[in-house]
């Protein structure tokens, strides 16, 4: 297969806009094939999805006039409104030939909720669709059925050979059999899936085991776990077997009264609980998922096990795509080959799994098999600047395994970032589920590569702070003694309006520092002991600009490097925009920056105005009459008042503002120093794939990590 095609393809999801219903089966679909905030540690296909419902951002992005590279499905989601209105229609009739054309890197889902059938077949031609409302699916499940078909859709476009993907059905006869057949039964709405099991596909006379064997090497595995499967011989045979050969594995878990002694490898499976109200199409949309996750990997690392296979690094590197447990580690490591090359597991040296990375406690049991033993993800590979899998012998060709688990061990980060505006996500494609997944994300890698995360800010809800405390309740152990993992700085007022319970959930968790206010406004807050009010009188405002300030400033001197995301460029509280001021100081301090574009909002301004990128939209972060007409008369108040009573210069100027960024650049001190090369900032601040993103920021922040270390010897 040709290398573009074994990329991950991207989905754009399509609606009309008078059609804002779709947003939600949109959100749905996106936890289903990109990441679910609500489940960090959920293994799930990672796919790079946007949401679509202006007709010019669609023709820039994904349409005729677009310029696009490497695979893309488009999932249009087809209404009575959508076909009458003209525009669209001709738009669609594009997009249908289009995918005709280059069926290989084209793929289109056609979801429709329409009377007009026949118009919907001329307009696709030979495109089938899928039909919502459909009368073999209750209404209730109606969503299920449509993520599940979306997902078949995609499975038969990274392999379009597939004609069938088979299901082994792993049970006891008897206690699971009633289960057996109602997943059989729904199995039929999709065709796709052929369960196999034994009652109905024994052969006589053939070995059953070894025909069981044959299937499972190429099948999805659905273990339904009652209360006599930990004793009964074969069925544990059989999920040995498929947990070896590394296969899609679900587990259903139908216990009723328990069991004497559980069979104990069952692990870092996705397992789902069986009862009355179980729905069925969830368990499929959770094994198709599974099974997707699963072959895309195979496709992305064939490559890897390809061209290592014939090398003299070959036997000391270890490639699959499950999450690793003591039985596939172990089997892996020291069961390789029946024959006398196989070698000592002391000679092994990586072990290549899925995204996303294990947490501590995991990664300390696997590391008892051998403490050198080195586990890695492909992100944590991009990381270390291991870019194409044919360099590996950087990471297996030395004597002694040199780059460590946590490249960024002693490293303090502050990562800033915020939902931009609704209108600035949708010009991108994006949405506050996006922002989430991003932030998420980066902080789940800063932790598990070692660094210590500093924030500023509060933690209510749709925080961010809210969302770096969901993934530090996973990540955040470890037995090193720079732990808790994150530190917060709660700017005035914040940190008084923390009650006392708060403070002792925070304290389990995270040192955090409540700042004092700037002694200019001690006045106004009777000495930090009073809270400014939350109208929007000028003196009010003024105060909390003053704070943020402190804070920002305080929080750039005590970290070693920043990370932008995301950010409002109006409606904010402060001086500036708070990612402006905050790369002003980085700036002014000669602090490692990094200004990741993936959400577009005020990382991405500032980006395009260091770099002077023409062709871009406005900078509005930096737009001076913009933002003065947002609130002139503070504009006014604030500098009358600062130039009275504070002990230096912090006046709104945009123009000194301006000319501190045009003059820097990207040839700033912050720029030049963060270990990215010319390219690879710009890529940070173009690049729509939060993967990307932060394989370049971590990549950048061990360098950056590495030269510390050797300043301080």
């Amino acid at each position: 297969m040709r290398a573009d095609l074994l990329q991950r393809p991207r989905v754009e999801i399509v609606w009309h806009p008078s059609q804002e219903k779709w947003e939600e089966f949109a959100e749905a679909l996106y936890a289903n094939l990109s990441f679910d905030p609500k489940q960090p540690l959920e293994n799930k296909p990672g796919l790079p999805v946007r949401f679509w419902s202006d007709l010019d951002h669609i023709r820039k992005n994904i349409g005729v006039e677009a310029a696009w590279k490497g695979r893309v499905a488009v999932v249009v989601l087809i209404d009575d409104a959508m076909l009458e209105d003209s525009e669209w229609e001709n738009w669609l009739m594009a997009l249908a030939q289009m995918a005709l054309e280059d069926y290989e890197r084209m793929r289109v889902v056609p979801i429709v909720e329409s009377s007009q059938r026949y118009a919907n077949v001329q307009l696709l031609g030979q495109m089938n669709f899928i039909e919502k409302g459909t009368n073999t699916v209750s209404p209730d499940k109606q969503t299920q059925y449509l993520l599940n078909h979306v997902i078949i859709s995609l499975l038969n476009f990274i392999e379009s050979g597939r004609l069938h993907y088979e299901v082994f059905l792993n049970y006891v006869r008897g206690e699971g059999t009633k289960l057996r057949d109602e997943l059989v039964r729904n199995f039929e709405a999709y065709s796709y899936l052929r369960p196999f099991y034994d009652e109905r596909d024994l052969i006589a006379g053939a070995p059953y085991r070894l025909r069981f064997q044959n299937v499972i090497k190429s099948s999805a595995f659905l273990a339904i776990r009652t209360d006599s499967y930990s004793s009964r011989i074969e069925t544990l045979r059989e999920f040995e077997f498929a947990k070896r050969e590394g296969r899609p594995i679900v587990v259903l878990d139908a216990l009723e009264k328990g069991e004497a002694r559980s069979f104990p490898y069952l692990g870092n499976c996705p397992i789902l609980r069986a009862s009355d109200s179980l729905d069925l199409h969830k368990v499929i949309n959770i094994l198709l998922t599974e099974i997707f996750r699963f072959e895309l990997l195979r496709l992305e690392l064939q490559t890897l096990k390809e061209e290592t296979d014939n090398t003299k690094y070959s036997r000391r590197l270890i490639v699959t795509y499950q999450t690793p447990d003591l039985l596939s580690v172990s089997h892996q490591i020291f069961c390789r080959g029946k024959d006398s090359e196989v070698e000592s597991p002391r000679n092994f040296s990586a072990y290549i799994y899925p995204d996303p990375p294990v947490t501590y406690p995991e990664l300390a049991i696997l590391q008892r098999v051998n403490e050198k033993f080195v586990f890695l993800t492909p992100v944590q590979l991009k990381a270390m600047g291991i870019s194409r899998y044919e360099t590996l012998e950087k990471l297996v060709g030395q004597p002694e395994f040199e780059i460590g688990q946590e490249p960024l061990r002693g490293l303090t980060v502050q990562i800033s970032a915020s939902n931009p505006l609704d209108s600035d996500l949708k010009d991108i494609g994006c949405r506050k589920i996006h922002t989430e997944d991003s932030i998420i994300e980066f902080g789940r890698y800063l932790i598990a590569a070692g660094a210590n995360i500093v924030f500023g800010g509060y933690f209510g809800s749709g925080s961010v702070g809210e969302w770096l405390l969901r993934i530090l309740k996973i990540y955040g152990h470890s037995e090193s003694p720079q732990t808790p993992r994150i530190r917060a700085y709660l700017p005035y007022p914040v940190g008084i309006a923390i009650s006392s319970a708060e403070k002792k959930q925070l304290g389990s968790l995270m040192y955090f520092t409540s700042l004092r206010p700037p002694q200019d406004v001690n006045a106004d807050t009777q000495n930090g002991q009073m809270m400014p009010t939350e109208d929007q009188s000028l003196s009010s405002k003024y105060v909390w600009a003053r704070c943020l300030t402190e804070a920002r400033r305080k929080i750039t001197k005590s970290v070693n490097a920043i990370i932008l995301i995301g950010g409002k460029e109006i409606g904010y509280k402060g001086r500036y925009p708070g990612l402006v001021e905050e790369s002003l100081f980085a700036i002014e301090e000669g602090k490692p920056l990094y200004l990741v574009g993936c959400m577009g909002g005020c990382a991405r301004s500032i980006f395009s105005t260091v770099a002077q990128e023409s062709g871009w939209p406005p900078a509005d972060a930096f737009n001076e009459e913009l933002q003065k007409s947002q609130d002139k008369e503070f504009w006014s108040y604030y500098n009358e008042r600062i130039a009275k009573e504070a002990s230096e210069d912090l006046s709104i100027d945009y123009e000194r503002l301006k000319n501190v960024f045009y003059e820097h650049g990207l040839n700033s001190q912050s720029i030049r120093c963060n270990g990215l090369s010319d390219s690879e900032n710009v890529s940070l601040g173009h690049t729509m794939f939060l993967e990307e993103s932060i394989s370049l920021v971590i990549k950048g922040l061990s360098d950056v990590n590495k030269n510390l270390k050797a300043d301080q010897q």
